[in-house]
């Protein structure tokens, strides 16, 4: 998620082929980081995968930004590996920006449906931090889904389309240089088919303690817990019986809480992700978050780490998130 200070550049996004070179460095590194999680996936232990990839993602060399190309380009590499161990056949959707190529990976769970669920989640981080919450949680918990949904795609109500952007921090928010741009760009003249849009950001960060949750509107604390330990659903108007859907498949497949919030782009927050890529073109979107700055007080600092978050309940997060893609979720 961007900070509330945002910038723009300028720059052309265009298709690039990648050099072999490049193939051969991430294909390493995709194999040493997979090993690291191969265990957690075997003993089916949800938490302990989720950490598994949030550790991998926030051990790059240097943060994962357009500033360490290097770690950008691992984090992908790890995704894409992950998504193939699953059984899945990702993609890179690439584009370039001031000579940079970059990548969204992008992987289909057919089911033979006419409609697709996108589900998505950035991989790259604001600043100097690892950006555990943000936003390694959201793609960790982006690949539990993958893997969940492959397994059980004969129980699916639509197709799901797996995808992890590239670029949804400054420079590039509130650009067409977003990852998540570029792939809603990609739908335009088949945007019928989309049934909905559900953007994981930040997903990981909880707190039972009385005052730890803030909000956009003072008056929104008579309404909402004061206590940070519930997984919000946060949407526009139309996106609202969406929302809904999603949070009754939380709270009746998983141990955790679940709160919408539906409101206009000018509520402070509720428009900070790649989902309002999606809004711009009148699909249906939603953003599951843990609230962002309203909660968690690492927010784009260097101790944004993985030792802060709470597997647990991210894994009960995935859990009634997979569980809204089932038809029951629609009854």
């Amino acid at each position: 998620m961007p900070p509330i200070v945002r910038k723009s550049v300028t720059g052309r996004v265009r298709v690039n082929p990648r050099s072999l070179l490049l193939e051969l460095l991430l294909a390493a590194t995709v194999v040493g980081a997979s090993t690291r999680v191969a265990a957690d996936d075997r003993g089916g232990n949800l938490a302990a995968a989720l950490k598994g990839h949030v550790r991998a993602l926030t051990g790059t060399a240097e943060p994962r930004n357009y500033q360490a190309m290097d770690s950008l380009d691992a984090a992908a590499g790890y995704i894409e590996g992950r998504l193939k161990a699953c059984g899945l056949t990702p993609v890179k959707q690439e584009f370039v920006i001031q000579g940079k190529t970059f990548r969204n990976i992008v992987a289909r769970i057919g089911n033979g449906s006419k409609k697709t669920v996108i589900v998505g989640a950035h991989y790259d981080v604001w600043g100097p931090g690892p950006g555990a919450d943000d936003n390694a949680s959201g793609v960790a918990g982006l690949l539990e889904l993958a893997r969940l949904a492959n397994a059980h795609k004969a129980q699916l109500a639509c197709n799901v389309e797996i995808v992890a952007y590239a670029n949804e921090e400054p420079p590039f928010f509130r650009t067409n240089q977003m990852g998540s741009y570029v792939h809603a760009q990609s739908w335009l003249n088949r945007k019928s088919a989309i049934d909905h849009v559900i953007v994981l950001e930040m997903i990981g960060y909880f707190s039972g303690k009385d005052g730890s949750q803030a909000y956009p509107l003072q008056a929104m604390k008579q309404a909402y817990p004061t206590a940070g330990d519930f997984i919000a659903v946060v949407g526009n108007i139309p996106s609202s019986p969406a929302a809904e859907r999603i949070k009754q498949a939380v709270l009746k497949n998983s141990k955790i809480g679940c709160q919408t919030l539906i409101g206009p782009p000018a509520l402070k927050g509720i428009d900070f992700s790649d989902h309002l890529n999606y809004w711009a073109l009148g699909l249906t979107a939603v953003m599951v978050t843990d609230t962002s700055f309203y909660r968690n007080p690492n927010y784009h600092k260097k101790s944004d780490t993985p030792e802060t978050l709470d597997y647990q309940k991210m894994g009960e997060v995935v859990k009634g998130i997979a569980a809204s893609l089932r038809p029951d979720a629609r009854q």
